[in-house]
């Protein structure tokens, strides 16, 4: 009996033994294998860098091509002689006289002064009265809204002349200069409409900036949405720099690159053609919306891309099925500011193109005038077409347009 009790007793111990020795060499082959993972996520991140760099290149290209060549060029000629010629332009030698005429220029000091003395006074003023009036509505409940309508008086009166052209562009010539003013047309007419469009051409005005506006917000949508995906989710290496250069560039004068710009286009005869706005309109307005779009992506949920990795969708599959349709308020923010930007430029518009053919609505109507009149109204009427596409932008999407600028302020 004790033999046979025993004998069970001494074959489990030995077949536990033995289990546990064959589990512990089934084991050994599992822990030698898992160092191998780390090489395959090196592969893989190596792989989304290498995707970065191909969402975000097509935007970098174009700014360094049409902002940073003719920052670097406009260097270059301020160190040169320049003569014009009707088919381009030579650089003689290295000189400095450029600066030395300009350190005897008694006006660019001056104006420099101004300029200083003005951006630094207006800086100190909306940071002060703003964080101010912040403060104050922050702590006052019952009275915020008497405060409110205070603080907005000021911006009532700015909107007074918005009003005056409003309502002077139905009226006549002797009505619009009667002493003193008349807060309504006392006699509305349409024909300064008319004149504005007939004998002004602002329909074909209007139509090359709806054409130049809406084509180069398009592209820089396209463009600022894969640059600032890979900007905001992917591993690049040099997003430091990268972001910093894009804000340098972003606050840059344009009045400084204009004269190069000028010199490349006349070379590459593109003056005098669409091409020849929506080009530098897409290069320099690309920094800031890639900066927007950047900024409102970081704050999207990154499962959504683990989980359609897992479904198995690519990386491009991801960015327009998942990402994209949850990015419509950041792209409504840039579009908005993009075609703002290019509808209201000026400089570019004149510098670059002076056939009538070509002209934007703001080079228009600057011409409007003649050598002897100045018609008033035939101007408002221009004023307030102009303005409708901006206030039906601003009216439609305004909700997304606070959504996108407000994105990162808050976390979590």
């Amino acid at each position: 009996m004790s033999r046979t009790a025993g004998t069970p007793r001494h074959t489990s111990t030995s077949t536990t033994v033995g289990r546990t020795a064959g589990t512990a060499k089934r084991t050994r082959p599992t822990a030698r294998r898992a160092p191998v993972r780390a090489p395959v996520h090196g592969s893989t991140e190596r792989r989304l860098a290498r995707v970065g760099w191909l969402y975000a290149s097509p935007a970098l290209t174009v700014i360094a091509a049409v902002t940073l060549f003719p920052i670097l060029f406009s260097v270059v000629l301020s160190f040169s002689e320049v003569h014009l010629s009707y088919g381009g332009f030579r650089i003689d030698g290295f000189t400095t006289g450029n600066y030395a005429a300009l350190a005897q220029s008694s006006a660019w000091f001056a104006s420099l002064a101004f300029t200083l003395g003005f951006t630094l006074v207006t800086v100190v003023l909306e940071l002060a009265l703003g964080t101010a009036a912040a403060l104050v509505l922050e702590r006052l409940g019952a009275a915020r809204g008497w405060i409110l309508a205070v603080l907005l008086l000021p911006w009532a009166m700015t909107t007074a002349p918005l009003y005056w052209m409003a309502t002077a562009s139905f009226k006549g010539a002797g009505e619009i200069s009667a002493s003193p003013p008349t807060v309504l047309p006392h006699h509305p007419t349409t024909a300064n409409y008319a004149d504005a469009f007939g004998g002004n051409s602002l329909g074909r005005y209007f139509f090359n900036s709806v054409l130049v506006s809406g084509v180069s917000t398009i592209v820089v949508l396209a463009l600022a949405f894969f640059a600032g995906y890979a900007l905001a989710r992917l591993p690049m290496r040099g997003r430091g720099p990268i972001m910093v250069s894009l804000l340098m560039i972003s606050v840059f004068p344009c009045i400084a690159v204009v004269t190069p710009l000028y010199l490349l286009e006349r070379s590459a005869g593109m003056l005098n053609s669409y091409q020849g706005l929506i080009i530098p309109y897409v290069a320099f307005n690309l920094p800031f919306s890639i900066w927007i779009l950047r900024n409102y992506l970081l704050r999207v949920e990154r499962a959504l891309e683990e989980a359609a990795t897992v479904d198995g969708a690519s990386p491009l599959r991801t960015v327009v099925s998942v990402i994209l349709p949850l990015a419509r308020p950041g792209l409504f923010t840039a579009g908005v500011f993009t075609f703002t930007a290019t509808w209201a430029e000026f400089l570019m518009a004149l510098t670059f193109n002076s056939e009538d053919a070509f002209r934007t609505v703001p080079v228009g109507m600057a011409l409007f005038t003649s050598q002897y009149t100045v018609p008033y109204g035939t101007i408002f009427a221009g004023a307030m077409v102009a303005t409708v596409p901006i206030a039906v932008l601003v009216l439609i999407f305004r909700r997304s347009v606070i959504s996108g600028m407000t994105s990162g302020a808050v976390k979590g």
